[in-house]
């Protein structure tokens, strides 16, 4: 079984798809948007978030998933 450490941020979001929580409208956001970057930097996900203007709580979504993805690594 694959350690988190093994896993790109989104490969590891990609667990939660499909699922009702409160993180539901980041996650539509990042897999409906097949321009959204592949890229494990945290600045340029954010700055791609800000720039196609999501709300402050799928922000704070991705604040918080971005920190139990790092402390799980």
């Amino acid at each position: 079984m694959k350690t988190s450490s093994e896993w790109s941020f989104k490969s590891w979001l990609a667990k939660a798809k499909g699922v009702d929580l409160p993180v539901s409208s980041l996650l539509n956001d990042i897999f409906g948007d097949r321009d959204f970057p592949d890229t494990e930097d945290k600045e340029i996900m954010l700055e791609y978030l800000q720039k196609r203007k999501v709300d402050a709580a799928t922000l704070d979504s991705f604040e918080s998933v971005w920190s139990i993805y790092q402390s799980m690594k």
